[in-house]
């Protein structure tokens, strides 16, 4: 997609570019219920929803991210840490 095309997805949400996944499924959720009886409108919520976290799971996590996690967090939960 092209810049504009991306930017009028987080719009579409009523979010700045480079919102966090968990900003965007709030918003999106929000979304479908104001929105639960527009097919049309819902439609665009949940196609902006899906691009917008497709693209945030695909993009490169930072390495640091992963070594600055405690090691009693949710590895030790399941028994990895």
């Amino acid at each position: 997609l092209t810049r504009p095309q991306w930017l009028r997805l987080y719009r579409t949400l009523g979010l700045d570019e480079g919102a966090t996944g968990a900003e965007i499924n709030r918003a999106a959720g929000r979304l479908r219920r104001k929105y639960a009886k527009d097919e049309e409108a819902l439609e665009r919520v949940e196609q902006a929803q899906l691009w917008l976290m497709t693209k945030l799971l695909n993009e490169p996590q930072e390495p640091e991210a992963y070594a600055s996690e405690p090691s009693g967090s949710m590895g030790s939960a399941w028994g990895l840490g």
